[in-house]
């Protein structure tokens, strides 16, 4: 329906139709319009409330066009409400000959709202008139709403459509004019070509060359366009120019010359393209392109590069060469460093061998010391208590002097001390109970010991390992380590709390001798220099286990072993 059908229509209307049909008709601009239209509605009533609503079927989307009356809260509000509606509804009745108190419950409305829409293809405009109770339209006003809100959707719509044309226009012109500025800027002159092979329009770098306008070249000849003032028949650009030309009328593939330019003195690359002309937007069917090209700056370049290609590969040579030696003393160098090292792995095997052989001599000797003790110095001393025990026991028989029972006594007091001496320093060398009860009677002894020497010190053991899965050299290994670490506490520790803890955990033996004292910084320096913290990683190590040393000044210090 067009604007002179809704007038026509509305016939009792058709002045106040007819008038705003013109305004429609004069305004370019939309917001112009529903100005307009607001200004109309006032005429009418002044305290009323409007609101219209465009709906795309198509994007399912309502927009809020306009208000008048209603704040922002109320029109969103509205809007969302309608928007709810035409999904739930998904497609919109043809007729929209909705009855107010309908659309009245569904926007939430007075009960004396009016709506009236208007469709247009995919887009409807609805118009929601809302006012007080106070006010009443009669149905001639709301007819005149009505047509009034079809002129204003035919408005629209072709607003919508002249803007539409004008950018789609404007986005070609746009288009066209970055082409053109892309294609100006390149260094090479492009050439457009009638079907005659005369030029009808060139980029600007045939000003850059100095060569013209590029407003004067229509209808130019590509010879007379390069060479304006070239009269010489032999020409080198005009006859590489005809032949490249004839042999186009031929031949559809991109065609090319290259040669020297006597004039320009200069080398020259053309190349011709040939097509057609689908949108004829040059007035020709055909047209070809020719692009031209200065190559000497790239001969010459290609030159240079040439040149210095061939000085480059003759450093290369020379580099290689030197390279080769130094690569030849290199590996003469890691072949000497892979004899040191393995001569260095040799005398630490061996030295490590040695080790293992002096710490079992060690052993061995200390307990043939220990044992030559207790079963000669001791048996011997022991016998000789045992003597003078059996003399002094007669002596009180036959009531001999009492001054000689006092020396006999005394030096049967220095000879028991002196038998605890022998077995003290025995057990110290070889404590025969790790061969005779085991491994936990002899840490229980040692623990014990360690108690009775040093009673201001709380000892906590946990115990708890199978023996037979313990080696005889992993039994000493840990009684030296653990005789060690304790010596070391007793000394420097100053500690008042130590822990020490046995375990076996499938097959892993676990060794852990912790205290509270005032610790140290383990470093390599210390590690090396001190000969019992060495001894314990040696003993260890030498045992299949390793030995590791935690500790900060004033934060105690922890030793653990480990055999797996």
């Amino acid at each position: 329906m067009g604007i002179t059908q809704v007038i026509s229509e509305y016939k009792d209307y058709a002045g106040g139709l007819a008038k705003f049909s013109g305004c429609a008709n004069q305004c370019a601009d939309a917001d112009m319009l529903l100005q307009r239209f607001f200004d109309i509605l006032c005429e009418i009533h002044n305290e009323a409330k409007y609101l219209i609503i465009r709906f795309d079927e198509l994007n399912t989307a309502s927009h809020l066009i306009a208000s008048r009356g209603f704040n922002t809260s109320q029109s969103q509000q509205i809007t969302r409400r309608f928007d709810l509606w035409s999904r739930q509804l998904k497609v919109l009745p043809q007729k929209l000959d909705v009855f107010p108190e309908k659309f009245s419950r569904i926007l939430e409305l007075h009960a004396d709202s009016f709506i009236t829409a208007s469709r247009q293809g995919n887009q409807i405009l609805l118009f929601v008139g809302c006012d007080s109770h106070d006010i009443a339209f009669n149905k001639s006003d709301t007819g005149f709403f009505k047509a009034l809100v079809n002129i204003l959707q035919l408005s629209l719509q072709s607003m919508n459509i002249k803007n539409s044309t004008y950018s789609e226009v404007q986005q070609i012109i746009d288009a066209k004019q970055q082409w053109e500025s892309t294609v100006d800027l390149l260094d090479v002159l492009i050439c457009l070509l009638d079907k005659n092979g005369n030029v009808f329009r060139v980029n600007k770098t045939l000003e850059k060359w100095h060569l013209g306008s590029v407003r004067c070249v229509k209808g130019a000849d590509v010879h007379d366009l390069l060479h304006p003032d070239c009269h010489d028949p032999a020409c080198q650009l005009k006859s590489n120019w005809l032949n490249l030309w004839r042999s186009s009328a031929h031949n559809d593939e991109v065609l090319t010359r290259e040669f020297y330019d006597s004039l320009n003195q200069g080398e020259v690359r053309m190349t011709l393209l040939k097509g057609k002309n689908t949108y004829n937007w040059s007035g020709n069917d055909e047209f070809s392109t020719l692009i031209i090209e200065d190559t000497s700056e790239n001969k010459r370049a290609l030159t240079l590069l040439e040149e210095y290609s061939e000085e480059l590969f003759s450093k290369i040579q020379s580099q290689n060469i030197e390279i080769g030696k130094i690569s030849t003393n290199l590996q003469n160098k890691i072949q000497e460093h892979s004899q040191d090292r393995k001569t260095l792995q040799l005398t630490e095997e061996r030295l490590l061998s040695l080790s293992s052989k002096l710490i079992n001599a060690q052993e061995k000797e200390r307990k043939r010391i220990a044992a030559e003790l207790h079963d000669g110095i001791g048996q011997s001393i022991s016998a000789i208590k045992f003597n003078l025990e059996s003399m002094l026991a007669e002596n009180d028989v036959g009531n001999k002097e009492h001054q000689n029972n006092q020396n006999l006594q005394m030096i049967i007091s220095r000879l028991r001390d002196t038998v605890e001496e022998v077995r003290r320093i025995s057990m110290g060398l070889r404590p025969s109970m790790i061969d005779e009860l085991g491994i936990l009677i002899t840490i229980q002894w040692l623990c014990r010991t360690f108690q009775q020497d040093f009673p201001a010190i709380k000892l906590e053991q946990k115990l708890n390992f199978n023996e037979d899965k313990i080696s005889e050299i992993q039994k000493v290994s840990i009684f030296r380590i653990l005789q060690e670490a304790m010596n070391n506490i007793a000394k420097y520790s100053q500690a008042d709390k130590v822990s020490i803890e046995v375990t076996d955990e499938k097959n892993t033996i676990n060794l852990s001798i912790e205290d509270n004292g005032v610790g140290f910084q383990p470093d390599v320096n210390q590690l090396s220099n001190g000969f019992g913290l060495c001894s314990m990683k040696e003993r260890a190590k030498l045992s299949g286990g390793s030995l590791s040393i935690h500790s900060l000044p004033g934060q105690g210090t922890l030793i653990k072993a480990v055999w797996e």
